[in-house]
């Protein structure tokens, strides 16, 4: 008998090449006004690496309110770093390390509770931070403000995003953030027994096609 003959079948498709566009921060940082004033001890910035933006934050704050502040306050920064990306236009950010700025152990602040961690949307860039200035310094009430990138331009069109647990003043509203079409790169801090202050460090934004 004949051998049998091998099922007929066709090539296989190639995969479909993914275009993939990432953003990142380029250039020198330009430093907003704080949220808070900058009192106490200054703290190496929060930066994330460098194909990374940071993408969201949580805060621990104190569970009472702080005398000498007039309200319950921010102690502990936590940035959320992330990969912002076009994958075939279609904008998607994937959240990687989160990176932390801590408040000293003072007695008088404790206890503290870690708030929930606010993102930005995909197809947003982090602009900056609004809160409730505290007596002297210090800051709570924090959101989370983050510009629309249209056609890889950061924008004026804002979403806020508030954080879940960082307390609810509203007498006092400030506010750090940066002036688009710059973005907020880096995260600033004056810290010791809280969070005096946080100050946006912003870049211009560029992208790599990969």
């Amino acid at each position: 008998m004949p051998d049998a003959k091998p099922d007929a079948r066709p090539d296989a498709m190639p995969d479909a090449a993914v275009d993939l566009v990432r953003f990142r921060k380029t250039g020198d940082g330009v430093t907003a006004s704080p949220l808070g004033s900058p009192m106490g001890n200054q703290r190496e910035g929060l930066q994330c690496p460098a194909d990374e933006l940071p993408i969201g934050a949580a805060f621990d704050v104190t569970d009472n309110v702080v005398a000498a502040h007039g309200q319950r306050v921010v102690t502990s920064l936590h940035v959320r770093c992330g990969k912002v990306e076009l994958v075939d236009g279609a904008p998607r950010t994937t959240p990687t390390a989160r990176i932390s700025t801590l408040a000293n152990a003072c007695a008088t602040y404790a206890p503290v509770t870690t708030s929930a961690e606010a993102l930005c949307p995909a197809g947003t860039v982090l602009l900056g931070l609004t809160g409730n200035h505290g007596t002297g310094s210090m800051f709570n009430n924090v959101s989370l403000q983050c510009a629309a990138l249209v056609g890889g331009v950061v924008t004026g069109t804002l979403t806020a995003v508030a954080v879940t647990g960082t307390g609810g003043d509203t007498n006092l509203p400030d506010v750090t953030q940066c002036v688009p079409p710059r973005a907020l790169g880096a995260l600033k801090s004056y810290v010791d027994c809280g969070a005096d202050a946080v100050l946006a460090s912003c870049f211009a934004i560029t992208s790599t096609r990969l």
